[in-house]
């Protein structure tokens, strides 16, 4: 995986929290799932604005695992597999 690559929770998606439950859906109400509150803090981090390896860095820091960058990986292709995370992409106009 890039490690510079910039990602975001896809507009198609909301949080919300239901019986201290957090739950991610789509508006079509087709996919949702429920996060664990580590799953929801690690979610919240992608901002639009911090690459993929400033993330890991914060998170290597928090949680101070030894395979933190793998299961990282791991996490963040399983949501963009969901269509969860999407990259983020740059318009510049002139």
């Amino acid at each position: 995986m890039n490690k510079d690559i910039i990602l975001a929770v896809n507009h198609m998606f909301e949080i919300a929290v239901v019986d201290e439950k957090f739950i991610i859906f789509e508006s079509s109400g087709e996919k949702v799932y429920v996060l664990n509150e580590e799953e929801r803090e690690i979610l919240s981090l992608f901002d639009g604005m911090a690459t993929f390896n400033e993330i890991s860095k914060k998170l290597h820091v928090l949680y101070e695992g030894d395979n933190i960058a793998e299961d990282f990986a791991a996490y963040v292709n399983t949501l963009k597999e969901k269509g969860i995370l999407i990259e983020k992409a740059w318009v510049i106009y002139y």
